[in-house]
């Protein structure tokens, strides 16, 4: 499932009118880099990617728009562990994959289960993540076991 969205200008600025966002330019450039790159960024990597091209883009402006979205229900926030946080945008509910070793994260199309019961509940959301190894780390730790027998 994981591949390249493309998303439009346009398709930006109706999602943050919808969600009752004004779309800055910052924050249009924000859910574009998010929605065209499914590799899960954090707050670090779409500052890099975006600050050659906004200039007076801080870290603490892109923090706050990510939370600003994941408050909204535009994007979710991914915390896997204590480090950091990844970002992604999920029209379709699905599950996650991390990677044990290289730390890939990688969308599974995968209808989320439901609870047995909710009665009382209030449910916001639901994260479903599997860990194990992703492909290229599982044949090299083959490679290697190969190797040593």
């Amino acid at each position: 499932m994981t591949k390249k969205r493309n998303i439009t200008t346009v398709e930006v600025r109706a999602i943050l009118a919808e969600a009752g966002l004004r779309p800055s330019p910052q924050r249009v450039a924000v859910l574009t880099y998010v929605a065209s790159h499914p590799i899960h960024p954090t707050a670090e990597e779409i500052h890099s990617a975006l600050v050659d091209e906004y200039p007076t883009l801080s870290k603490t402006t892109v923090y706050n728009i990510l939370h600003l979205f994941a408050e909204t229900g535009i994007i979710e926030e991914l915390q896997f562990d204590a480090a950091q946080a990844h970002f992604d945008y999920a029209p379709v509910p699905h599950a996650h994959f991390q990677c044990r070793h290289c730390g890939c994260i990688i969308d599974i199309e995968q209808m989320l289960p439901e609870p047995a019961t909710t009665e009382g509940m209030h449910i916001a959301n639901v994260m479903l993540c599997y860990k194990g190894l992703c492909e290229k780390c599982y044949k090299e730790q083959c490679a290697e076991l190969s190797k040593e027998n």
